[in-house]
């Protein structure tokens, strides 16, 4: 994922979140020495703010379980959708 002004690149590589800082060029890109950030779970997601200083971390609980509502209708549809 980039920060937004393209100036970071941020990744997971095995369980490890990085960054890499970036500098663009008319005619190239070049990338810094990738830091590590975080230590998680091989299967967890990720999500960063655009300026690259908070970090949204999906991991996994043991034992949780997750519910969908099925043919669930905002309240106030049925009057828009007329």
């Amino acid at each position: 994922m980039w920060r937004r002004d393209g100036k970071e690149l941020f990744f997971r590589q095995g369980t490890k979140i990085m960054a890499a800082p970036i500098r663009l060029t008319k005619t190239s890109v070049e990338s810094g020495k990738p830091q590590a950030l975080f230590d998680v779970p091989a299967d967890t997601r990720f999500q960063v703010s655009r300026d690259g200083q908070r970090f949204l971390i999906a991991m996994p609980v043991e034992g949780a379980t997750a519910a969908a509502p099925l043919r669930w209708t905002p309240i106030g549809a049925r009057e828009f959708s007329k």
